[in-house]
């Protein structure tokens, strides 16, 4: 758990995202966005035989189109009566599989909807081995991760309660706040020394916003009204894309 949220939260950092805030959905380019193969998903990760799979072509950068494609792998479970549109789901993290947590979430996502909606969620960028860009390696091994983090609260991790009341447990962290600040730093550059390195300027939270208008806008249509989910991190997923003003609708869970 460690591992993966220092990856995501560094490639989250790091990204430049490769696309411009306030800019109108309508001017983003790449990626195919009409074609969906649904079929059987990947059981490692989704069991309910109710949801079907497929990958969706997105471009790397938005606005460059010769930075080339990727794909998103996402997953859908159907409406259950008269289909009144689609709702996105992001089930957190950052870096929680969206595919792995529809066993779950989509059952109570259909009951909460009426069952008028299809429930869509997909692995973003940095997540997984079927999306790519996918997770980003930094670590050869094990002991290379303990290694690199000994001696540090990444890896030891901290005893505190509730809201940090206890000013023991809130002095212990902040010492070590440089530390880590310096880690974090170290570890940025060691991710992009990696051969998937390349990939980590194309991840971020501005590209998963254009990703899931892109989704939207196959799924139900250009220009077509956003309804969202997001638990956690999926809800500052869901106020990034508010304030990015890319699309005027949405429908937010948390």
């Amino acid at each position: 758990m460690h591992l993966l949220t220092a990856i995501t939260l560094t490639a989250a950092l790091s990204a430049n995202a490769a696309v411009h805030k306030n800019e109108d959905s309508r001017n983003l380019k790449g990626g195919n966005h009409t074609s969906f193969k649904w079929g059987a998903c990947d059981p490692t990760l989704v069991q309910d035989s109710n949801i079907s799979c497929s990958f969706f072509e997105i471009p790397l950068d938005y606005h460059n189109a010769k930075a080339g494609t990727g794909r998103l792998a996402v997953a859908k479970v159907n409406a259950m009566s008269e289909r009144l549109g689609t709702v996105f789901f992001n089930p957190g993290g950052p870096g929680a599989s969206g595919l792995a947590a529809m066993n779950e979430a989509s059952t109570l996502l259909l009951a909460l909807t009426g069952g008028n909606y299809d429930i869509v969620s997909w692995d973003t960028r940095g997540v997984g081995t079927l999306t790519i860009p996918g997770d980003i390696v930094c670590f050869d091994n094990v002991t290379d991760y303990n290694t690199f983090w000994n001696g540090t609260i990444e890896l030891n991790g901290i005893e505190y309660t509730g809201n940090f009341t206890d000013p023991a447990d809130t002095k212990a962290l902040l010492a070590q706040a440089t530390v880590m600040g310096r880690k974090y730093m170290e570890l940025e550059k060691r991710c992009q020394q990696h051969p998937t390195g390349k990939y980590m300027k194309y991840i971020g939270m501005a590209a998963t916003v254009c990703d899931m208008i892109a989704l939207a806008d196959a799924l139900n249509g250009p220009g077509s009204p956003m309804n969202y989910a997001g638990i956690s991190y999926g809800t500052l997923l869901g106020a990034w894309f508010v304030n990015s003003g890319l699309r005027d609708y949405l429908v937010l869970f948390s």
